[in-house]
């Protein structure tokens, strides 16, 4: 661990401690949730984790440079630590968003471990929850477990702390390498943190915690809250169009729900004459994800 990553966690802990423990006799009510919160997934992996032939992506190259090989030995390991921490949570608390950032950990941890059968580097990662190999972040787990097991409000500042943690850590190893592959799993991993860190704080929003970054220069921290998309896609279907015109340019109708959001009816095209079919209405929306899909156009309304 660089001497930059060991004081910049430890600063970190301290200081969430301090903010800990000035709130925790504030808290009250239980949490406002929000149970349907999803990540996005950035890898193509099976439900248990597992790169489903993720390798044939990889593209030939040189040697690594042994920064390369310990940014990855690192990754693997702290990729680890943010899983174990959040499934401890998860069990501890409840809350669905730990089960579903776990999740996405456990597909971030074996997409580096990928990189290290690739490159035919033995994986430091222990199989047993909590325990790892590098010492430090052993130390890491533990006091992040600590800090969390105060309260549910805790837990979720913990979890915001991590992902600044992450961020800054991947964006330090992607300076250290030209591998492309490395920076494709690495430009993922940072995407996939910064998504996981406006989820932690979306919930804290929820109930009345405004999440001050501990790490994070305080305008990435706002760039971030505002161009990062957290959700799952909508899958809403376009509505059927309205009776067209003599070319069938008849307008779709509204769509239905789509899984993430709502989707809205587009227009209907290419119609026929007579009794011919209008064209096919696109149905899309925002929000959390977005719907799509396509409605029947309307029947044409002239000619015979």
């Amino acid at each position: 661990m660089t001497k930059r990553k060991l004081v910049f966690n430890m600063i970190a802990i301290v200081s969430l401690a301090l903010v800990i423990a000035s709130c925790t006799k504030e808290e009250a009510a239980p949490l406002i949730t929000d149970d349907n919160l999803e990540i996005v997934q950035d890898f193509n992996l099976s439900d248990d984790g597992n790169l489903k032939s993720t390798t044939v992506n990889f593209v030939p190259t040189a040697n690594l440079t042994q920064d390369e090989i310990d940014g990855l030995l690192w990754m693997r390991e702290e990729e680890k630590v943010a899983m174990d921490v959040y499934n401890v949570f998860y069990d501890t608390y409840g809350l669905k968003i730990f089960d579903n950032i776990a999740k996405s950990e456990l597909k971030h941890t074996n997409a580096v471990k990928a990189l290290l059968d690739f490159y035919s580097i033995p994986d430091p990662a222990l199989s047993s929850p909590g325990l790892f190999t590098n010492q430090d972040l052993q130390q890491l787990y533990d006091d992040l477990i600590l800090q969390g097991m105060v309260s549910e409000v805790a837990a979720l500042q913990t979890g915001a702390l991590i992902e600044e943690v992450d961020i800054l850590d991947i964006e330090e190893e992607m300076v250290l390498t030209t591998n492309p592959n490395i920076l494709m799993v690495y430009n993922n991993l940072l995407n996939g943190s910064k998504r996981h860190l406006v989820a932690f704080v979306k919930v804290l929003d929820q109930n009345g915690v405004v999440y001050v970054p501990l790490l994070l220069d305080p305008l990435v921290y706002a760039d971030i809250l505002t161009n990062t998309t957290v959700g799952g896609n909508g899958n809403g279907n376009g509505g059927n169009g309205n009776n067209g015109n003599c070319n069938g340019s008849g307008n779709g109708s509204n769509g239905n729900n789509g899984s993430g959001n709502n989707g809205n009816g587009g227009n209907g095209n290419n119609g026929g004459n007579g009794s011919g079919n209008g064209g096919n209405g696109n149905g899309s929306g925002n929000g959390n994800g977005n719907g799509s899909g396509n409605g029947n156009g309307g029947n044409g309304n002239c000619g015979n």
